[in-house]
């Protein structure tokens, strides 16, 4: 009968040891599963903010190109009207000088002015808008998506034995 209470107390003492082994895993596996939520919540939130940034660039890109290209046409068009005024100003000088009785002569040669009223080549080229990359394949509204990348990102650890929770 001694035997019989001594080999009791022997497989208490067991059961509770593996009770408090298993306890051990059991908290080691909560400080586990709280640390992969912080870095879940982490990721999600920066994950937010770069969609958010990737966002805010396609749509200044987009206003930049608009003022890019805005910009070269009223240069284009300030340059006509100036062309215009400077043959008007040349024809009035012409007939100034006509009307005075003074020999009809410019101070420079007609293909001197025809460079003088040209833009130089690297403006009569059309600007040049590079395309946007096409993010919007990585970036994307899925849940399913964000999963993957965290079960990528959170390291895989194997389930707790719980034999002993069962006595």
């Amino acid at each position: 009968m001694e035997e019989k209470l001594e080999t009791s107390y022997r497989q208490i003492r067991d059961y509770q040891d593996n009770l408090y082994q298993t306890q051990e895993q059991i908290d080691g596996a909560h400080a586990i599963i709280d640390s992969s939520e912080d870095k879940y919540l982490s990721l999600c939130e920066k994950y937010q903010q770069k969609k958010y940034m990737i966002s805010s660039l396609r749509q200044n890109s987009h206003i930049l190109a608009e003022q890019l290209l805005s910009r070269d046409e009223h240069y284009s068009a300030y340059l006509a009207r100036l062309k215009e005024r400077f043959l008007e100003l040349e024809n009035e000088l012409v007939e100034t000088q006509k009307k005075a009785g003074l020999p009809v002569r410019l101070p420079y040669g007609q293909e001197s002015v025809r460079h003088l009223l040209s833009p130089p080549d690297e403006l009569k080229r059309q600007p040049f808008v590079p395309p946007l990359p096409d993010i919007a394949r990585d970036v994307s509204d899925s849940e399913e998506d964000i999963t993957a990348e965290l079960d990528d990102a959170i390291p895989k650890h194997k389930l707790l034995n719980s034999k002993a929770a069962k006595h």
